[in-house]
């Protein structure tokens, strides 16, 4: 947890972190603002919730952590679907679940999602990491810019 510690140590209101992340417990950085989705996804409602925390609340910097043996990762959308459509029975070919396969690709992808868009305030810092669940690292995958 050494490089996200470094962060919250580099600024002095930790509230100006986000962290969007996937929904394991893993992580622990204090006061600062954490979404939370299953893959830890960029997802509509997470970039809502981003852009409520950069504009009111002031935050700069967003960083995106997947963790390692993400359940988002071990099966796609379509498995998904055929498994809701089982048990209760319901139509949910319309939900883009954000499944992946490659997970260094997926944080990518969410960086770049967060940083195309255009009412995040010029000058915030996104960047995007996997967390190790079995040795406690962070890797960095996209470095803030």
């Amino acid at each position: 947890m050494g490089q996200l510690t470094s962060v919250v140590e580099a600024n002095p209101e930790v509230r100006r972190v986000v962290r969007q992340s996937g929904q394991g417990p893993w992580l622990d950085i204090g006061d600062a603002h954490v979404i939370r989705n299953a893959g830890g996804r960029a997802s509509d409602d997470a970039v809502r919730s981003l852009l409520i925390s950069s504009w009111p609340l002031g935050t700069r910097e967003f960083l995106v952590i997947h963790h390692t043996d993400c359940r988002m990762g071990m099966f796609t959308d379509e498995a998904m679907e055929g498994i809701i459509a089982e048990r209760p029975g319901e139509d949910v070919s319309d939900v883009d679940f954000l499944t992946f396969r490659d997970q260094d690709q997926s944080v990518r992808d969410d960086v770049d999602r967060i940083r195309s868009l255009g009412p995040i305030p010029a000058g915030a810092m996104v960047s995007g990491h996997v967390y190790d669940v079995r040795t406690g690292t962070l890797r960095e995958v996209v470095p803030a810019v």
